[in-house]
């Protein structure tokens, strides 16, 4: 395993001060965009409540947290997380535990007078940079065995969690971006393939218990029989982008807003974009995110010990899965699942730590360069 004392030794100290332009670009671009769609879309709830505007500035407020966060991990040498692993994963795992507040019958926020946090949103970040630090640790799987299960136990904790508040979309993501880690280890391909085969066990045997998401399913199903259901989302978000066509209805002419499609500034945001800015629109902000992993990919090749490179690939995973299944809902390729779409969707919890962990990003980015130009 290569060490970062290793590769400092006697070399030269060289100051690099750039960041990846490319990376800060997509995202500045994205949030810029989801910005104007939130203050689109909202603006009927917005109304509904005497206060047009406050969703916005609600959302404006989510992303200067966000941002200062994002200041404070790009500074912030990205070795430093490795030690601080262990409490996050405890601190919000432990949060997890206190869920208090419920919203379409999932019990996923604490709730403490106007303050909401949903603590499964940065546990996610924090599996990510506790198993990046075990999994850095390892240099043989098969002597080390127990340093891997001690690795996945409060991993499996924090699965089992989730399954209960029910989040069955965010445990797929953490189950789907813990596989992608332990593969980028080197998990032999025979203890891979078993925790496969156990993963889709397991997803067919949460998907056969209970109605939520059973319904959820159904509906999705049927959806690909029947336009006459009105007040499905699917089908409501079809029509946001047929209304669009090539260019959009144009900035602020969305239909769709006024309580035809439901969550339009959140989970359905990209039939709103859709709408208003057209395929044209669509195609431009799916190239926005694809400049974002294609640098968050470029980070993991570059990167100069396993640490950072898990822990790219941990956050660039999470990103990623977000944006496809959030987009695949939107046009009816896949159940809903109540995931956001990254930097875009009305801001909260998800919104902080993914720009908290864009900030990680940035630096494992920056101390690469770093360290090259020492060399």
């Amino acid at each position: 395993m290569s060490t970062r004392e290793e590769v400092l030794q006697s070399a030269p100290a060289v100051q690099d001060t750039r960041i990846d332009r490319w990376l800060l670009l997509a995202t500045i671009c994205i949030l810029i965009a989801g910005g104007m769609t939130v203050y689109s879309a909202s603006s009927p709830y917005g109304m509904r409540a005497g206060a047009p505007s406050s969703y916005f500035l609600s959302h404006l407020k989510k992303i200067v947290m966000g941002v200062f966060l994002f200041l404070v991990a790009v500074k912030l040498d990205y070795h430093r997380w490795q030690r601080l692993g262990p409490l996050l994963l405890a601190v919000f795992g432990g949060m997890m535990l206190f869920v208090n507040t419920a919203m379409n019958e999932a019990h996923r926020w604490i709730e403490i007078g106007s303050f909401r946090f949903q603590p499964s949103e940065a546990a996610k970040y924090a599996v990510v940079i506790f198993l990046a630090g075990q999994l850095s640790r390892i240099t043989d799987f098969r002597k080390d065995w127990k340093r891997l299960l001690l690795a996945l136990a409060p991993i499996g904790v924090v699965l089992v969690l989730l399954e209960q508040q029910p989040n069955y979309s965010m445990l797929m993501v953490v189950a789907a971006v813990t596989g992608l880690m332990l593969f980028l280890a080197g998990l032999p391909l025979t203890w891979f393939a078993a925790a496969g085969v156990t993963g889709v066990l397991g997803v067919i045997g949460l998907l056969s218990q209970g109605d939520f998401h059973s319904d959820r399913i159904d509906r999705w199903l049927e959806s690909f029989g029947s336009m006459h259901s009105g007040t499905d989302q699917v089908m409501q978000s079809f029509i946001g982008f047929g209304r669009g066509g090539l260019t959009g209805v144009g900035a602020g002419n969305s239909m769709q807003k006024y309580f035809y499609l439901p969550e339009p500034f959140n989970d359905f945001i990209f039939s709103i974009w859709g709408e208003e800015f057209g395929l044209i629109g669509c195609v431009l902000l799916i190239l926005a995110y694809a400049l974002i992993f294609w640098r968050g990919f470029h980070i993991v090749r570059r990167a100069q010990d396993d640490f950072g490179r898990m822990l790219a690939a941990g956050i660039t995973g999470i990103l990623g899965l977000y944006t496809i299944i959030n987009m695949m809902v939107s046009t009816g390729l896949l159940p809903v699942t109540g995931l956001p779409l990254p930097l875009f969707s009305y801001g909260g919890t998800a919104m902080i730590t993914l720009l908290g962990a864009l900030g990680i990003l940035m630096n494992i980015s920056y101390q690469s360069r770093r360290l090259d130009l020492r060399r």
